[in-house]
């Protein structure tokens, strides 16, 4: 049965919550990358005529006293003009102008953080707000000899729509913990930094209609629009212009040229989009809490089925976070069929743990599935003198189950074993012994036969690892007809070659226990069982955490889970408080 595809085209999807954005802005201006005070003075914006735009940032001291230079010369200005005294106005004119003071209008104000919403019908752009605390605008609205008006903006709100744009960059452009992250990456890898491709996913201003704002999220005064519409777009094209500034989403890195053996997680490709959801907590309503910012993956150099549809998620995946008493910062999901992969090579690494065994074979070379289960056969055909002793172990990989602590992959362990018993020169007697098994004889075989179990459960790693832990009980055998019908004679031979029973095929069992046991513990892994080392802290986020924020990794994974209904394997990601660095 085919999967059902719920990524959107994707392979995997990293969404974090609106709530981690904000967070995250809010972290940005904490640092003042994201200025919390706009100090500021620009010119040439009204009527450049021909002369181009310019502004003049500062100290808020060093501002305040050449906003009152430009408004002391403005004022008289003006009061020659009233008073028709056209020469002293060309004088003060030309004053303004070489002392540096032809401004058309200056910002001292502070500010509180940004915040973002994520627009319903929308998947490409958001909605930024800029809240200003307190401050004054300084206005002059009609050219070099207007009077300048001031607008004082306590706890005004100017909200707008911003398209998201992407930028290929370098590592020295990311910002605050991001570097650091990119660093870490590089030298655990090996590999060069031209060896990956860094994309800054980033609020798109050149491309935004900024005055245009929205009314029903905006607080001010109507008839104070015209030039706050002008400052604030002014601002955001002067004081920040082009795509190198602190309003950044996160960080993409793929490797586009990738040997498909070298991790089994590793992207290749990156979009994005949002996802709008209507879902509150009832708790604590917020709207929008539950709407996520995608970083959409692709696998193995692969491109994803284009169409109207690709990269619209039809649900966000902020809604399928599993702990509901609070809303969840992120949450990561991979499809199940890729998935799968990991699985097959936990097969694989099963199957390697018995044909390394001595006499022992494996059909097919691993696991077949047959119907909903994958089923794995291993024989081992001995000789005792002229007797015979076939052994065939059969494992069955059961469907994975959620537990509390992963996922938990259990394989049933079954052994059958005939023995063909000669006595005397023509006399051969058979008798089979199993797990299914249920009579005992003596103190050698003195349990009914049980189906062995290996359980591996996947565990939350640390940074987003796959860990594995394991679980082993070993297959207990009894013989499947009653003992007590056998003749002495063939008691007697049975006798002595029980013990060789015991020596072989079950040695082989308690073998592979042993082995397992070795290659999931803290040493080293044997040599001959590479395989698990593709499994055991497997780095699953760290490998698709190439998706890299300003903030590091301030963030912790929980709850892994597969969501069988929609086919996808999904941990939720949270967000520990942000601890400054010391200087």
């Amino acid at each position: 049965m085919q999967d059902k595809q719920n990524l959107a085209g994707f392979d995997m999807v990293l969404s974090l919550s609106q709530s981690t954005i904000n967070y995250q802005f809010q972290q940005l201006f904490k640092r003042k990358h994201i200025h919390n005070q706009w100090n500021v003075l620009v010119g040439n914006v009204l009527d450049p005529k021909g002369e181009k735009p310019f502004h003049l940032e500062g100290e808020e001291d060093d501002l305040k006293k050449k906003i009152e230079q430009w408004m002391s010369l403005q004022n008289q200005i003006s009061e020659a003009q009233k008073a028709d005294n056209w020469e002293e106005v060309g004088k003060l004119v030309s004053k303004l102008k070489s002392e540096g003071l032809n401004f058309d209008f200056a910002w001292q104000a502070k500010l509180k953080p940004p915040t973002i919403e994520f627009i319903n019908k929308d998947t490409q752009n958001v909605t930024l707000e800029i809240n200003f605390s307190s401050g004054t605008l300084y206005y002059r609205p009609g050219g070099v000899t207007s009077a300048i008006s001031t607008y004082e903006v306590n706890d005004w709100v100017y909200s707008f729509t911003c398209p998201i744009g992407r930028l290929k960059i370098k590592k020295s452009q990311m910002l605050m913990d991001a570097d650091d992250e990119m660093e870490l990456i590089l030298r655990n890898s090996g590999l060069s930094e031209s060896d990956f491709r860094i994309e800054s996913l980033f609020l798109n201003f050149e491309n935004a209609n900024i005055s245009n704002f929205d009314k029903s999220k905006s607080k001010f005064s109507i008839e104070d629009a015209v030039p706050l519409q002008i400052a604030i777009e002014s601002y955001f094209n002067q004081v920040l212009p082009g795509t190198d500034h602190p309003y950044v989403l996160g960080y993409g890195v793929t490797r586009p040229k990738i040997n498909s053996q070298e991790a089994m997680f590793q992207p290749t490709s990156l979009e994005y989009s949002t996802s709008f959801s209507e879902k509150v907590n009832s708790k604590k309503p917020v709207p929008g809490q539950y709407s996520g910012f995608n970083f959409l993956m692709m696998l193995h150099g692969k491109d994803p089925v284009k169409s109207q549809n690709t990269g619209i998620l039809s649900t966000s995946l902020i809604e399928l976070g599993k702990d509901s008493t609070s809303t969840t910062d992120g949450v990561f999901a991979i499809q199940k069929s890729h998935f799968k992969d990991y699985l097959t090579s936990l097969d694989s690494y099963v199957a390697s743990i018995f044909s390394e065994q001595k006499d022992v074979e494996v059909e097919n070379g691993g696991f077949q599935q047959i119907n909903d289960l994958f089923v794995m056969k291993a024989h081992c055909n001995t000789k005792h003198i002229d007797d015979e002793i076939n052994t065939t172990y059969t494992l069955v990989r059961m469907p994975i189950e959620n537990v509390d602590r992963g996922i938990k992959v259990t394989y049933q362990f079954k052994v059958n074993i005939d023995v063909h018993i000669h006595i005397g020169k023509w006399d051969i007697y058979d008798v089979t012994l199993s797990t299914s098994g249920k009579y005992t004889y003596g103190n050698q075989i003195n349990k009914p036969g049980k189906t062995g179990i290996m359980e591996f459960t996947i565990i939350n790693g640390e940074q987003g690892r796959f860990d594995l832990e394991n679980g082993l009980e070993a297959p207990i055998i009894a013989f499947d007809n009653n003992t007590s019908i056998i003749g002495d004679t063939f008691l007697s031979a049975l006798l002595d070659i029980l013990m060789f029973i015991f020596a072989w095929p079950l040695k082989i069992v308690q073998g592979i226990v042993n082995q397992i046991a070795v290659d999931l513990g803290k040493e080293n892994v044997n040599i001959q069982n590479q395989k698990i080392e593709e499994l055991r802290q497997l780095d699953m986020l760290n490998q698709t955490n190439k998706v890299i924020l300003p903030l590091g990794k301030t963030y912790a994974y929980k709850n892994l889970r597969l969501l069988e209904d929609k086919s996808l394997v999904a941990y939720d990601i949270s967000y520990a408080p942000v601890l400054e660095k010391q200087s």
